[in-house]
Formats: C-alpha cells, sequence, structure tokens
C-alpha cells in the first residue's frame, strides 16, 4: 500500500470514529456508536506491529496538521485510547 493511499485510509477512519464520539443521543445511539468503537479498537489491535507502526506514523502526521485544538487532542490520545499504543510498548 503506498503512503498517500495509507493516509487517505487512516484520515477516512478517524474521521469516523471521531463522529462516532462526539456524536449526541440525537444524532446517533450511543450503545451503537461504542460497539463500532470496540469492534474498530479489536481489529486496529489485530494488526501486525509494522502495520500498527504505519498506522500511528499516519495519525500522527495527522495530528501534526490538525489546527482545532479538540480534534488535535483526540488524534494524539488515539493510540492510547485504542489500545494500540501498548502494543508497541
Amino acid at each position: 500500500m503506498n503512503e498517500k493511499m495509507l493516509k487517505t485510509l487512516v484520515e477516512i477512519i478517524l474521521i469516523l470514529l471521531y463522529h462516532l464520539e462526539s456524536a449526541s443521543d440525537d444524532d446517533l445511539n450511543e450503545d451503537f456508536s461504542v460497539k463500532l468503537m470496540e469492534q474498530s479498537a479489536a481489529s486496529l489491535q489485530s494488526l501486525a506491529v509494522d502495520d500498527t507502526k504505519a498506522f500511528l506514523n499516519a495519525v500522527s502526521a495527522l495530528s501534526d496538521m490538525e489546527a482545532d485544538p479538540i480534534r488535535k487532542k483526540y488524534l494524539q490520545d488515539f493510540g492510547e485510547n485504542f489500545g494500540i499504543a501498548d502494543m508497541l510498548a
């Protein structure tokens, strides 16, 4: 997978997960949202170490470019919050 494709796919995943987490109860059923985030976390946790590194590097690059402080914090904490940063320790 080339780097541009990886960055685009990571960006799409992050946008979707961010909106699932930040949606109000009026916009989205909380149980459904949590279930999707848990399934996403489990899939990300199943990545090989090299793929996890590449994914987190793409997240970090997006974080560096993010101007919104709330989204920036979300991106900075993403690896830890989704249980994939520990895989590299």
